[in-house]
């Protein structure tokens, strides 16, 4: 679609605002790491954060939001497992590529260690992690705002239990789907598969795995 004449002086306020600051930041989940790695290529300024998901809890949640999502399961699985595992093996040579400029981590990860886990990110890109930002982590983890846990919003009761909330009520056959699909990524990214319905239920069993991939 074409950019409205509205929304391309949006676009140039932003860019201007973006460009006063020293350091930049782009969240995008559509941008493939084989393409990313040009950009580090090209400009060595650049670093990447490669943050990755549990895929059965991002797929859920999409079957929530969007219709067309849960109705071929099998389809799905194999689509996104195959772009996934390249990305995975991708971010891993360049990892070695560049070790300085390259972090990896999960989202659960962070959403169970938000403090911890946002300093080491600001220590990655040389910044001063300041207490007013440890407070503000804080607050958007652990918020009792009335916008906290909407579909949308940022700020959650609380993240480690939001980040596991899939477990609860996805459908066996759909995490097995992506359990046999991933397989070779999840094994790289410290994912383990859910071996029962009852296993899959109770949190208090890990699906996460130590790995030298991800921190």
């Amino acid at each position: 679609a074409l950019t409205s004449s509205a929304e391309e002086n949006c676009l140039l306020k932003a860019q201007a605002k973006c460009e006063e600051k020293p350091v930049r930041f782009i969240k995008t989940i559509r941008l493939t790491v084989e393409s990313a790695s040009v950009l580090l290529d090209s400009y060595p300024c650049t670093k990447l954060i490669y943050m990755v998901r549990d895929p059965r809890g991002s797929y859920h949640s999409k079957t929530k939001i969007y219709p067309e999502y849960g109705l071929n399961v099998t389809w799905d699985a194999e689509k996104f497992c195959s772009r996934f595992s390249k990305d995975v093996d991708s971010v891993i040579e360049l990892k070695k590529k560049y070790p300085d400029r390259v972090y990896t981590t999960r989202y659960e990860t962070i959403a169970t260690r938000p403090i911890a886990s946002t300093k080491n990110i600001y220590d990655f890109l040389g910044l001063e992690f300041a207490q007013s930002t440890a407070m503000f982590v804080y607050n958007k983890t652990h918020s009792q705002s009335w916008r906290a846990g909407r579909r949308f919003s940022t700020e959650r009761v609380n993240s480690t239990d939001t980040s596991y909330k899939w477990r609860q009520t996805i459908p066996f056959e759909h995490a097995s789907a992506f359990d046999n699909f991933c397989s070779e990524p999840f094994f790289k990214v410290g994912y383990l598969p859910a071996k029962s319905l009852k296993d899959l239920r109770n949190t208090s069993i890990t699906l996460l795995a130590h790995t030298d991939v991800i921190f």
